[in-house]
This record gives structure tokens, C-alpha cells and sequence, in this order.
């Protein structure tokens, strides 16, 4: 929706970073799913943000072409993404670049509406870009070779976005979103702004929410950040009460039935590990059902 709305708001749009657990994760098919329908053809670079020498020349020539997006695939797994020309980048509107020699001329070229994309596996931002930066965390808990897809899906790989019929049928599909948002006369989002994009806080995430599609500047805890076993130990916690620890009582003068708290419950760990798999929850050590089932 970024790409083909970018002229529909004032100022920047926030950086978007995929980030993966696994290799093949579908983070290369996600990111052509969104530029591909409005830049047709797609040119990821391998950035490595610790070099910074070869940042500031890989961003610095973006901006000289004038580039639609930047599109940084390939980056270091297992690492902080921590780079000050990467940090100044994310909000900068005019990129200035000064040639050599003493007199040397300053350029700037204007980078407002230019989209910034990255592809990691295991990435961590630190504070001050991640704040800048809206991540879509991809955690499968299985190898791309071990996945099975669900009875009629469609793939997205490079055989689809080989045809332009699919190309064109994905730009349709965003177009048909953005339309349908100003039709019902362009409803806000229930969220706050974004800090430094106020614009883009406006028109996007109530696109995306206008057509009941989530909460894009919802809170979101990612995984693997904090402790997450003690996360995951909370969310287990309420699982079983909520299937173990209640039963149906009838309301009086009703009908109905309505839910009573136990003063306890016996639950076995049978029923505490399906739970914990059912929620996906310690699928590194409990396995996923998908898992369980194909064993069976």
C-alpha cells in the first residue's frame, strides 16, 4: 500500500524491515508481493551496514539515480543493525552528497518519497533506528524443504511474478483497497501517529485498517526480544485457564449459559503440552503439530 500511496501523504514513509528465524521464509516473495505491481522490476543490493564506507556509497548513489526504493537484501544474519548514515537516512528528505577536491560542489537530491526495505535473517535494530522502522516478523517453525502448503494455494515465487496477469491482478487487489477506504470517506486509523511520519501515520495504516486487515501501528512485542520464554510461560498460563479452568453454568431466568471461574482444576501435562503446541507456543523443544501429526 506504501508504494502505490506514496504520493498520497506528506513526508517520509517509515522503514520496513522483514526479518526471518529461518532461511526461505518467504521474505524475498512478501517484499516482490509489495514492489513489483507498482516498480515492475525489482533490484534488491547487498548492504552490510558494519561497512560503513560502502553504506554511505550504496546510499548515496540511490539517491543520485533518483530510485523509487532501496531494497537491501543479503544483510549479516546474527547481528545489530547499528549505523549512523543508516540512522539519518530514515528521516532525511534531502540527501546531500560533497563531490571531491577543494572546490567541490554540494548535490542534493530529494529522497522523500524513496521506500526503504530490508531482508534479514535474525536482524536486531538498535533504539534508534528500530523506532523509525515498522518489522514484519516471519517465524515458521519448519525449513522451507519440510513445509506443506495448504490444498490450493498459490505460491508466490518467481514462476508467479514471471506472469504479468498476477503482477496485475496484485496491483488491482492495492488499488481496490486504497478505493474502498476513500468510498466510506476515508476513516482514520485508532492508533497514534508514528513519530517522525505523522503523514504517512495518516493514510496508510487507515487504508490497511479500513479494510480489516490489522492494526499496522498496533503495539507489538517481537519475538525473541526480552525473555521469551517467560512470554511464551504467560501465554501458556492463560491457554490452560481458559480450557481448563472454567465450566458453563446457566443464567438464571435464561437460556443461556455463561462462563464461572473453578476454585481448581486438575489438568495433566498431556493436555498443558497440546495446549502449548495448539498455541504455538515452545515449538523449539515441544514441535509444532504439523510436526506431531506427520510422525503419526
Amino acid at each position: 500500500v506504501t508504494c502505490l500511496a506514496r504520493y498520497l501523504f506528506d513526508g517520509k514513509a517509515p522503514v520496513f524491515m522483514y526479518n526471518s528465524n529461518l532461511e526461505g521464509s518467504g521474505k524475498g516473495a512478501l517484499i516482490s508481493a509489495a514492489l513489483r505491481p507498482v516498480f515492475r522490476v525489482i533490484g534488491p543490493s547487498t548492504i552490510d551496514p558494519s561497512d560503513r564506507a560502502e553504506l554511505l556509497k550504496t546510499l548515496n548513489t540511490k539517491a543520485e539515480s533518483g530510485d523509487a526504493y532501496v531494497f537491501g537484501d543479503e544483510m549479516p544474519e546474527d547481528r545489530e543493525i547499528n549505523n549512523q548514515h543508516l540512522a539519518r537516512w530514515t528521516t532525511a528528505t534531502i540527501r546531500e552528497k560533497r563531490g571531491m577536491g577543494q572546490d567541490s560542489k554540494i548535490t542534493k537530491s530529494d529522497i522523500t518519497k524513496m521506500i526503504t526495505i530490508f531482508a534479514v535473517n535474525r536482524g536486531r535494530l538498535n533504539r534508534n533506528i528500530a523506532r523509525r522502522t515498522l518489522q514484519a516478523d516471519l517465524h515458521p517453525h519448519q525449513e522451507a524443504r519440510e513445509r506443506k502448503l495448504p490444498e490450493g494455494a498459490t505460491r508466490l515465487d518467481e514462476r508467479f511474478f514471471s506472469k504479468q496477469e498476477n503482477v496485475d491482478k496484485l496491483l488491482s487487489a492495492t488499488a481496490a483497497l486504497i478505493r474502498l477506504w476513500d468510498e466510506c470517506n476515508r476513516p482514520a486509523s485508532s492508533d497514534g501517529p508514528l513519530p517522525s511520519f505523522e503523514g504517512w501515520s495518516e493514510i496508510v495504516p487507515a487504508i490497511v485498517q479500513g479494510a480489516q486487515l490489522g492494526r499496522p501501528l498496533a503495539p507489538f512485542e517481537a519475538p525473541g526480544a526480552g525473555d521469551d520464554d517467560s512470554r511464551q510461560m504467560n501465554k501458556l498460563a492463560k491457554g490452560v485457564i481458559d480450557s481448563f479452568c472454567f465450566e458453563l453454568v446457566p443464567v438464571p431466568n435464561s437460556s443461556e449459559r455463561t462462563k464461572r471461574v473453578l476454585d481448581s482444576a486438575t489438568v495433566t501435562m498431556r493436555e498443558i503440552v497440546r495446549t502449548a503446541r495448539n498455541l504455538g507456543l515452545f515449538t523449539d523443544r515441544l514441535g509444532t503439530t504439523e510436526q506431531v501429526r506427520d510422525m503419526l
